[in-house]
């Protein structure tokens, strides 16, 4: 296990790196914002790296709040609300109580929210159980169950039946159980498994969630409440932590307790509830605003647009056959591409195309599993997202092209693969293996016929020559097999007639993959227009 000192200095050189490329550690050119670009270094690039989903952050309504708000209150109001509270909390907190369900109370921000609320809700004898991708600030905030004595563990991403066995093994020793995840993860957008965990709530009494949703929380569910209290509601063992700096766009954050109790106690005696500054008028105003439109008819409209463009860009990765993360239907999409470099590689690429989108590398995602991070808003035209997808479908080839055989065997894309797709099905199984495939083809790889032709024999000696295990090369009147290369990437025996290169395809799609006996598979494929 890595030292602190060495942690620090791996994040210097990955953020350094990002930065010196001017794909980090930005300041957007001083230019009026209009949401759906930015302008970096003197040139406008369409913004696929907020995470203002909704497009609220331009609305009028959200700008006459802040406005209103200033003018009947000020800029700030410097008092902790340990004193006093200034008076827009009161409405505004009625409000988050209807959107949620549940007992709202409202934080300076989502981070600070965490270390208010966990010390108080987890005492020493309780044991917290910890997602290996839970988010960060949820991951400093155990700090402080550490030091108190609370024993703390950590579970393989979304491992269901891990987190079970380990249940099993502390409920003899504690009192009560908490399991820490997002709602949505912030890096990879899948979902916290909501069906399994209601299920290990009704089977185990000493398990409580806290759960992140802060990227959840406004483009999904009723009234914007989150993907995590849509599934399971508002359960008495749990707890829901809120943004209201993304889809509400506004400030600060939001606890969603059950019982009114729980949120007094976290109100009274949590650290940064007593020692922090508040969210400052002109933002409560934008957050008002945000709340009536998360109650109003509006928000399933917004909600609905929102969908339609992630089901656009997911119908375009799939037929320009872009691996994506996950297809769980949020505004975040990850393209898993492994080596750092070659992420840098991709996103200096889109940007240079007019695209600004995120670099995820470590320690937002784990070692060699780095890939790129867009965000998809309202402030996207379906025009805006089929550019990006086009570029990503020749920018992703040739990153993986200059990275060599490591690139394309961390992001599945192998000499093996081209080689050998259909032996034992396992480069096919999921997601990734199609998907990889697809991308070899599209990396345009020339394909020539070579003067070398070797007898029947040779041919057979040589492993990977001749693919098929039962049906031998055409046959040729001189009895020899000719040679056909597909440059730097695979060599087989020559079936016919060939394309100059592997470009001159049309995007290819697995349509189905049939078992047919223990070694081998049927895959049918399609051709894209």
């Amino acid at each position: 296990m890595r030292t602190v000192e060495e942690r620090l200095a791996l994040l210097d050189e990955v953020v350094s790196e990002a930065a010196s490329r001017g794909l980090a550690m930005q300041t957007a050119d001083d230019a009026p914002l209009d949401g759906r670009t930015i302008s970096l270094a003197g040139r406008e690039r369409i913004n696929f790296g907020s995470c203002s989903y909704l497009g609220l952050e331009m609305d009028a309504r959200l700008r006459e709040g802040v406005y209103e708000a200033t003018a009947r209150y000020g800029t700030q109001f410097s008092s902790s609300r340990a004193y006093v509270s200034a008076p827009p909390y009161v409405e505004l907190e009625a409000h988050l109580d209807r959107m949620f369900g549940g007992h709202a109370l409202m934080l300076p921000t989502t981070s600070l929210g965490h270390l208010a609320a966990l010390p108080v809700l987890v005492g020493s004898r309780d044991a917290v159980i910890l997602d290996q991708q839970v988010h960060a600030s949820v991951q400093v905030a155990v700090g402080q169950l550490r030091l108190q004595g609370t024993t703390v563990e950590m579970i393989r991403h979304n491992r269901i039946d891990r987190l079970e066995r380990m249940l099993g093994r502390l409920a003899s020793k504690h009192r009560r159980i908490w399991y820490l995840a997002d709602g949505v993860y912030s890096m990879f957008a899948d979902f916290a498994p909501f069906a399994e965990l209601r299920e290990l709530l009704g089977s185990y009494e000493q398990l409580h969630l806290y759960i992140d949703d802060s990227h959840g929380v406004g483009w999904a569910g009723t009234h914007g409440r989150g993907p995590a209290l849509e599934a399971l509601g508002m359960h008495e063992r749990l707890v829901v932590a809120a943004s209201l700096n993304k889809s509400f766009a506004a400030a600060g954050g939001a606890l969603v307790f059950p019982d009114a109790e729980l949120r007094r106690r976290v109100r009274t005696t949590g650290g940064p509830m007593i020692f922090s500054g508040p969210v400052q008028p002109p933002m409560l105003g934008a957050a008002l605003a945000s709340a009536r439109i998360h109650l109003s008819d509006e928000l399933p409209v917004r909600q609905q647009a929102l969908r339609e463009r992630i089901a656009l860009f997911d119908e375009l990765a799939e037929e320009f056959c872009i691996p994506l993360a996950t297809h769980d239907v949020t505004p975040i999409r990850y393209v898993p591409l492994g080596l750092p470099r070659v992420v840098l590689d991709v996103v200096e690429g889109l940007l240079e195309d007019g695209f600004y989108t995120n670099y995820g590398a470590f320690p937002a995602v784990p070692m060699k599993h780095a890939g790129v991070r867009m965000t998809l808003t309202l402030h996207h035209r379906p025009d805006d997202i089929r550019a990006l997808v086009a570029s990503l479908a020749r920018r992703v080839p040739e990153a993986l092209d200059r990275g060599g055989d490591s690139a394309r065997r961390k992001a599945g894309v192998t000499r093996q693969n081209a080689r050998r797709p259909l032996r034992g099905g396992t480069e096919l199984d999921g997601e990734r293996g199609p998907a990889a495939i697809a991308l070899t083809v599209r990396g345009d790889y020339a394909v020539v016929q070579l003067d070398e032709v070797l007898g029947d024999r040779e041919a057979q000696a040589e492993a990977g020559l001749i693919r098929s295990r039962s049906v031998a090369p055409p046959p040729t009147p001189d009895g020899k097999v000719r040679i056909v290369e597909i440059v730097g990437l695979d060599r087989q025996a020559c079936g016919g007639t060939h394309l100059a290169s592997t470009g001159g395809s049309p995007p290819i799609r697995i349509l189905k993959i049939d078992n047919k006996g223990r070694h081998n598979r049927r895959v049918r494929i399609g051709l894209s227009k």
